[in-house]
């Protein structure tokens, strides 16, 4: 049995859990009826990370019953067992529940990518309000657990790096996205301007997608 004390010491975040702890003690076992299945899996599966090709759809079963906020290292999990990014999309509503997956969402409705996957480069260069957009998110960093030298230094100093926004957009949408760069030629108030553009193909494809309601 698991106390809730328990899944707060682990690698999980949970409101749900939070609040069970202010409500019946942290000693307290957590409470799952009878009447609710989640094959053979266990909240000692959910915490050790016990993830298989035949149990995660019921690892996320017990992820969402506990409503575990930071999902990320259960999609990471999965997708390394499968070694193939495809497997989201049979669990991509639980994704983007995730705070990077709803880091993501954010950039791609920014970005306008789910209307048209190529943007160019010269036109967001000078596109003032969409950088600010992308900068605004530079706090969701850290909680998210992106935590490399280029966006350390876009934190603390962004002057320190050419497009920082260009940074941003690439280090969030690097996981979900393949970015291919072409050369562009364009004419801009009657001169010749040359640039880029940036398509944003998906990592993972339409496939059968599992309910977990």
């Amino acid at each position: 049995m698991t106390t809730y004390k328990q899944l707060q010491d682990s690698w999980i975040r949970s409101e749900w859990v939070d609040s069970n702890v202010e409500d019946f003690g942290e000693d307290e076992l957590v409470f799952i009826p009878n009447t609710v299945s989640f094959g053979s899996v266990t909240l000692p599966d959910l915490i050790s990370k016990n993830i298989t090709k035949t149990n995660y759809n019921d690892i996320i079963k017990i992820a969402n019953y506990i409503m575990v906020i930071n999902v990320e290292p259960i999609v990471d999990k999965i997708v390394n067992i499968f070694n193939n990014a495809d497997v989201i999309y049979e669990f991509e509503d639980f994704y983007r529940l995730s705070e990077r997956g709803q880091l993501v969402a954010k950039v791609v409705d920014i970005l306008g990518l789910e209307s048209s996957p190529v943007i160019n480069l010269w036109e967001l260069d000078n596109d003032v309000l969409i950088q600010d957009k992308i900068m605004a998110l530079r706090p969701d960093f850290l909680a998210v657990g992106w935590r490399h030298s280029s966006i350390k230094k876009i934190i603390k100093d962004p002057t320190r790096i050419k497009r920082p926004w260009l940074t941003i957009i690439k280090t969030v949408l690097e996981y979900d996205y393949q970015l291919i760069m072409k050369d562009y030629h364009t004419k801009v108030n009657n001169r010749f301007v040359h640039t880029k553009t940036i398509t944003f193909h998906k990592k993972y494809t339409k496939r059968n997608v599992v309910s977990f309601s």
